[in-house]
């Protein structure tokens, strides 16, 4: 999450969940920027490749 930094004094707030569904490693964000709502899941076998994914995929959003 710290590569969204640059983004930080546009962010209002974050709310983050990681769970485990079996197998699936799931990483799901919403973030409150201004008046927007940003939101990001991903899910994979690990759960640092989908922190990485959604993060990535938050980039490109804002």
């Amino acid at each position: 999450m710290g590569r969204l930094q640059k983004y930080l004094e546009k962010i209002t707030s974050a709310h983050i969940v990681l769970s485990i569904q079996k197998y699936r490693q799931i990483a799901e964000v919403t973030l409150r920027v201004r008046d927007l709502t940003i939101r990001g899941e991903e899910s994979t076998a690990d759960v640092y490749s989908s922190i990485d994914l959604v993060v990535e995929k938050l980039e490109r959003q804002l």
